[in-house]
């Protein structure tokens, strides 16, 4: 009788991710809050490592509605100075992109007319919103609220949560810098 394999002790380890080809950067988001809802404006910067040209990105993107999709043509580079004030300051001259949104996978499929090419910084904006939901404490969702407040929103980003807030590439190892700014109405006080 043959013998089984070894039941895996966890369910992911960092062997089941292949390199990144497209790695993000930094993120600057901006979260502007209701009770039913949550429209986010993400800057993606992001460095195209592959050996290939990159003529489309599949961002991860589950349950959101996808406003715009944009790319910037002029901005400082992040570099290794890593000065995000100023590097967010300087994007300029957004175009529009053509996308797709694959809701059977979960991607938004995010289509260059120019290809980006092996060790290029580039940024693209995402303009989305995201419904929190009661039933799956992934992502934003809604938690206890004392009587007379606004809806408590919780976020729960582990492995595979971030997309269900922004489109991104949500696996372990995209790491990167954040930028947050969060606009809500003055009933919220704990934020």
């Amino acid at each position: 009788m043959a013998s089984a394999a070894p039941a895996k002790k966890y369910r992911f380890t960092r062997q089941d991710f292949q390199s990144l080809v497209t790695k993000p950067l930094h993120f600057d988001m901006v979260f502007d809050i209701t009770e039913s809802k949550v429209k986010v404006t993400l800057q993606t910067t992001l460095r195209h490592d592959g050996a290939q040209p990159l003529s489309e990105l599949k961002l991860n993107s589950k349950e959101l509605e996808i406003l715009s999709v944009e790319r910037f043509d002029a901005f400082s580079p992040l570099g290794a100075q890593n000065d995000f004030v100023a590097h967010v300051q300087s994007f300029a001259e957004p175009r529009a992109l053509q996308f797709d949104v694959d809701t059977d996978d979960h991607f938004l499929v995010v289509k260059f007319s120019k290809p980006v090419q092996s060790g290029e910084e580039f940024v693209i904006r995402t303009v989305s919103v995201a419904t929190p939901t009661e039933n799956i404490l992934e992502g934003l969702y809604f938690d206890y609220t004392p009587e007379g407040a606004p809806k408590t929103i919780i976020t729960q980003c582990q492995q595979h949560g971030f997309q269900r807030i922004v489109p991104c590439i949500d696996t372990m190892d995209a790491k990167a810098y954040y930028t947050t700014t969060i606009v809500a109405g003055t009933r919220y006080t704990n934020i």
